[in-house]
């Protein structure tokens, strides 16, 4: 008969639970980081559905890898490898109430509409995200969307959003 841990390795991971394993026994670091218990963070590690949000994904990359930003953002494009990152090229018309220089700098202008667009989100998610009164926290997918498409590190967002770490949990 199988032990709890020779069934659990036979479970399907996420990204997140391949990276958490490829790192070695780093389960008691994340959990002392997060505050997560044993069994949120087995949910992480094997439920694609489950919700990792971007306070945690900082929290326990920035333990694992002592805050290495390099090592950091190898572990964000490993966990989102699947994201295909969005191009986008902002559409500029020609309004005749303006001049040229008008006209051209309208390419500029940086709209909440355009930067939903550039990350393809819809206006409503961005809104949700951004608005105080919908208390929407980001997924770290989300972060990670954010930093590519504007072209930044996602270790920079993500200490930019949360700082080192702790800030989930009790390390």
């Amino acid at each position: 008969m199988a032990d709890s841990k020779g069934n659990k390795s036979k479970k399907k991971l996420t990204r997140f639970g391949q990276y958490l394993n490829k790192k070695g026994d780093v389960d008691a670091i994340v959990l002392e980081r997060t505050g997560l218990t044993q069994l949120q963070l087995d949910n992480l590690k094997e439920n694609e559905k489950s919700n990792l949000y971007g306070a945690i994904l900082n929290d326990s990359i920035r333990a694992i890898v002592n805050d290495d930003d390099n090592e950091f953002d190898l572990a964000c494009d490993f966990i989102y490898i699947d994201i295909k990152i969005p191009t986008y090229t902002k559409k500029t018309e020609n309004d005749p109430e303006l001049t040229d220089f008008g006209n051209y700098i309208q390419q500029f202008v940086v709209e909440r509409r355009d930067i939903a667009d550039k990350m393809a989100f819809k206006p409503a998610k961005l809104s949700k995200l951004i608005l105080k009164k919908y208390n929407k926290t980001p997924l770290g997918s989300d972060i990670f969307i954010l930093a590519k498409t504007h072209s930044l590190r996602p270790s920079q967002v993500f200490k930019d959003l949360y700082g080192n770490g702790n800030q989930t949990g009790n390390g």
